[in-house]
């Protein structure tokens, strides 16, 4: 079988005698200040980056969620009773809620508006935007007081930077997952000092809304923000 195999052209992989035949390729991620990303922002796009904030306010009066696309998680838009992915593209029946949340970011130094997406969120409040939608059945553009919480909150996350086609020489951040820094296999590299990140602690809060259906204003709601 073996010299069947070898006259067909067929070689044997080669592995590498010290470490097995299991290679483990390492994430390399780096940090960046607030100043590094917007002073080096166009060479940042598409690169795996990572910074660390506080959330010094959740803005109001904005779309806190989006129909996605159930396949790759982009925007979809409504067309009739179905949704259009541009991306993919195809047309879908039902569309995904994700949430995508806009706040002001501060850290030691300097402050951005960052677009807080559905992986951030959706383990710090410990619901989806689906079932937060169903819950409260508020005005869209109204924040419910589990996301107006989120202030004071201090995060360590990937960032995404995609040029902002609506401004010129503009950049737009994305927080688009969580970044761990304690796992073994994740290596990381350092343009300056990262902050300790306290742990933050996973809550489910579904029970809380449906037992307080009825959220507060947006009067309210802006009490309920800390400034740092």
């Amino acid at each position: 079988m073996r010299q069947s195999l070898e006259e067909e052209g067929y070689k044997p992989p080669q592995y590498d005698d010290e470490r097995g035949c299991e290679l483990v390729i390492a994430d390399i991620c780096e940090y960046l200040s607030f100043k590094q990303l917007n002073d080096n922002a166009s060479e940042n796009i598409e690169k795996k980056i990572y910074s660390s904030f506080t959330i010094a306010k959740v803005a109001e009066y904005c779309f806190w969620w989006y129909n996605s696309c159930n396949r790759c998680h982009h925007q979809v838009s409504k067309v009739g009773k179905s949704f259009k992915c541009d991306k993919c593209p195809r047309t879908i029946p039902v569309s995904d809620k994700r949430f995508r949340v806009l706040i002001t970011a501060q850290n030691s130094t300097f402050s951005y508006n960052f677009l807080l997406m559905d992986r951030v969120v959706k383990p710090m409040i410990g619901i989806s935007a689906s079932n937060l939608k169903k819950a409260t059945d508020n005005d869209p553009k109204i924040i419910p007081g589990v996301i107006a919480e989120l202030a004071s909150k201090e995060i360590n996350v990937s960032v995404e930077v995609i040029e902002d086609n609506n401004s010129e020489g503009g950049f737009l951040f994305h927080a688009i997952d969580f970044y761990d820094t304690s796992k073994p296999s994740t290596s990381a590299t350092y343009n300056s000092s990262p902050p300790h990140i306290p742990a933050i602690t996973l809550t489910n809060k579904l029970d809380h809304i449906r037992t307080n259906r009825t959220l507060g204003s947006a009067i309210s709601v802006n009490k309920k923000i800390k400034m740092v």
